[in-house]
């Protein structure tokens, strides 16, 4: 799946099209990564291969890579040859780009990969690495009536609950989907922790 470079940055309004390294950063930081989440030019190392090249590792986390990005030929081969790299280092996207087109894939193993049309923003892949936890979310009232779809809610995790006291709505193992669209509607939502689900959890039983 080929997704053009130019219609990229336009739906993230981004207007500078002329130089490639400055349209990559600039997806990048649109997506929330800071300049620390990206290596240029990195050389990894791996037990079964010395000194592989990439262009840009994006996410660095207990000796992994979020995201691997190279410049050149969008083909079958230099799909394949990215996935065996982000497989060998355990990066969990690669992005290939020539310019004018980018390709992401999610590599499967060493020799498959599946398509996306998409860069993981920097929360799904803090979520996707284990920094950031979303096991149980709380949305606001007012921030729920920007979204008002209750199936949404209760279709896309394991239980949905009201905390009248603290005005929100309180949702349990939320799925990537439902974080993903919550983010894509501009639905602001907080990640609860234990001691603030512990009490979610009381006030609601004792209602």
């Amino acid at each position: 799946m080929r997704i053009r470079l130019r219609d990229y940055l336009t739906s993230l309004d981004i207007k500078d099209f002329e130089d490639l390294e400055n349209c990559i950063l600039s997806i990048l930081n649109k997506l929330g990564y800071s300049p620390g989440d990206v290596e240029l030019n990195p050389v990894l190392n791996h037990p079964l291969l010395k000194d592989i090249s990439v262009d840009y590792a994006v996410l660095k986390h207990k000796n992994k890579y979020g995201i691997i990005i190279n410049v050149g030929n969008i083909d079958r081969e230099s799909e394949a040859e990215l996935c065996g790299i982000c497989t060998l280092i355990g990066a969990l996207y690669g992005v290939l780009t020539d310019g004018e087109e980018i390709v992401v894939i999610k590599p499967k193993s060493g020799v498959e990969w599946e398509y996306l049309d998409y860069i993981p923003s920097k929360d799904e892949l803090e979520e996707e690495l284990g920094i950031r936890d979303y096991t149980v979310i709380s949305i606001k009232y007012d921030e729920y009536e920007k979204l008002d779809d209750i199936n949404l809610l209760i279709d896309n995790s394991k239980y949905v609950f009201l905390d009248t006291n603290r005005d929100q709505i309180v949702i349990v193992q939320p799925n990537r989907k439902l974080i993903r669209e919550l983010r894509f509607r501009g639905i602001s939502f907080k990640s609860l922790n234990d001691v603030e689900v512990l009490e979610s959890i009381l006030d609601f039983v004792n209602l």
